[in-house]
Order: structure tokens, then sequence, then C-alpha cells
């Protein structure tokens, strides 16, 4: 068993968690909101745009989708040269 399906919060586990959010309908919210946002103008694409700052600011509009782009921006970018990374000549 993984940490996902043994983790106990509330006294569910994550994953019944999920099944019981899902069978009450909390999804159409965030549909609401996902469809909200894509019918929304599109950015210029030219334009120099701080895409952290912008999802903070947008949060009043779109809590769901901001808070999962800051989680999703927010995630340390890897520095290891694809070479190395992949090369295994170095160890035959």
């Amino acid at each position: 068993m993984n940490e996902a399906t043994s983790h106990k919060e509330g006294g569910d586990t994550i994953l019944e968690d999920f099944d019981n959010s899902y069978k009450n309908g909390s999804s159409s919210s965030r549909k609401k909101e996902l469809y909200k946002y894509l019918d929304e103008e599109m950015l210029d694409r030219k334009q120099d745009i701080d895409v952290l700052s912008l999802w903070q600011m947008e949060h009043l509009h779109y809590p769901i989708l901001s808070h999962l782009a800051q989680d999703v921006l927010t995630i340390p970018i890897s520095t290891v040269a694809s070479k190395s990374a992949f090369s295994i000549g170095v160890f035959i």
C-alpha cells in the first residue's frame, strides 16, 4: 500500500474523500471556473508577463485555478544537464 492510499485525513483515506467529492457533484463549480477562464480573451503572447504574479492577482476571479497555478509554478526547476542525466556511458 502506498502513502496516497494509506494516508488518513479526517478518518477517510484521500481516495475516499475524492470519491465522495465526485459523487456529491462538487466538481461542477471547478468546471464552471475552468470554462469561465477559457472564455476569457487570451493574453498577448508577445508581452512580457510574470505568470506567477498574474495568477496571484487572479485569485479572486479564479480561486481554484490560481491555487493550482501557484503550486505548479513554484516547483523548483532541475538544472541537471540532459547529457549527464541520460548518459550511461560513464558507468560502463
